[in-house]
């Protein structure tokens, strides 16, 4: 897994324009920064505002806000076992995007813990000592992520989740409301963890915790 710093840019591109994208855009706003303008696929773009701000077909934005100077983040929830973010998040990177993702200041993060890119932490969030993220995951309100533990790529946390301390995570996993891992348990890639289920066992990959 490799980790860049993460750089803090003050105004945002949000592709997406379904109900997360304007949980995102209060988050930003709570945060004292910016969005300039959304983003959509050409083709399902039918106005030319979302949230009284410019919404732009995807296949031209970077022609009209130059990665050098905006950063774009990537509004989708799980669709496709969140592969569909992954999509977009690759393509982000493509036209040259920074895609270093978005951290609530509401977010309590430990100075140890490592952050990839394009990973969106809302408000709430308990990152403690030594966790190590990799890419595209997001982490809705009021979670805890005890200590030591690492993260893969393009999961999703629902909130009030507990990941107990020295886990270690695959990609493309999901974690519903109120689900608990035990501490040193190994979640393999593609596990989906229930709402309110507690996991005490190590996963296969695809395996389903109720």
């Amino acid at each position: 897994m490799e980790f860049q710093s993460r750089i803090i840019f003050m105004s945002y591109i949000i592709y997406g324009t379904g109900k997360f994208s304007e949980v995102l855009f209060d988050e930003i706003n709570i945060n004292n920064e910016n969005v300039s303008a959304f983003t959509l696929e050409d083709n399902l773009i039918n106005s030319e505002n979302h949230l009284d701000k410019p919404l732009l077909p995807f296949s031209e934005v970077e022609k009209m806000y130059n990665p050098l100077e905006f950063e774009l983040i990537i509004a989708i929830l799980y669709q496709e076992k969140n592969q569909l973010r992954e999509k977009y998040f690759l393509e982000g990177l493509k036209k040259g995007y920074p895609m270093n993702g978005f951290v609530s200041n509401q977010a309590k993060v430990s100075k140890t813990a490592i952050i990839g890119k394009n990973n969106i932490v809302l408000g709430g969030n308990l990152i403690q000592t030594g966790v190590q993220i990799g890419n595209n995951n997001i982490f809705w309100n009021s979670n805890h992520i005890g200590h030591h533990s690492e993260i893969q790529n393009n999961c999703f946390f629902s909130s009030h989740v507990v990941l107990s301390g020295n886990c270690k995570v695959g990609s493309n996993s999901f974690f519903g409301v109120n689900s608990t891992v035990i501490d040193n348990l190994v979640i393999e890639d593609f596990s989906l963890i229930g709402a309110g289920a507690t996991v005490k066992t190590n996963t296969k990959k695809n395996e389903v915790v109720k």
